[in-house]
């Protein structure tokens, strides 16, 4: 159980089938889920597969979840063997409140005992600026090969959208 100034912040867990069901109820909006899933158990399935998923819990209920994939979906963290958070979501009314940084706190030790680096995603989008702060905040610095616009670089001369496709990679390495 995490705490701050005597208040309970979260109890952080690692996931489980039972609750795939309220984590897509809670989270169908702003998270990315796996494209092909029948039912809950191959929901659950995708959730696990080359990862490992944590979601934070008050009162019983998913407030916020990360996902570390061992294996990258980013193809130059893939090629380069740097396990990414390929998924980090907090619920809206429950933000600022210290649950991504103790997500974040779960995760990336171990990513960081088992493998040099770990890599993350942001969106460039001006709504993600909490997410965008709290990555520098946390000594993940920026590759310095640009800018990606869903999977593909970005050019000098090309318009792009500015959404949650616009993402930058950023690495944090191992001290």
């Amino acid at each position: 159980m995490l705490q701050a100034a005597s208040k309970t912040i979260c109890s952080i867990r690692p996931f489980e089938q039972e609750w795939c069901g309220h984590l897509y109820d809670r989270f169908a909006n702003t998270m990315v889920y796996p494209s092909v899933c029948n039912n809950l158990d191959d929901y659950h399935q995708q959730l696990i597969e080359n990862c490992e998923s944590w979601i934070a819990l008050r009162e019983q209920k998913i407030v916020g979840f990360i996902r570390l994939g061992w294996e990258a979906e980013f193809h130059e963290f893939k090629e380069e063997n740097i396990p990414q958070i390929t998924n980090l979501a907090v619920l809206p009314e429950v933000r600022q409140q210290g649950i991504a940084t103790a997500l974040i706190s779960r995760v990336e030790p171990k990513a960081l005992r088992c493998k040099r680096r770990i890599g993350i995603g942001i969106p460039l989008s001006p709504a993600r600026q909490e997410i965008q702060r709290l990555c520098f905040k946390r000594g993940f610095t920026p590759r310095t090969n640009g800018i990606f616009y869903q999977g593909k670089p970005v050019t000098s001369d090309q318009q792009v959208t500015m959404n949650d496709d616009l993402l930058i990679y950023m690495v944090k390495n191992r001290l």
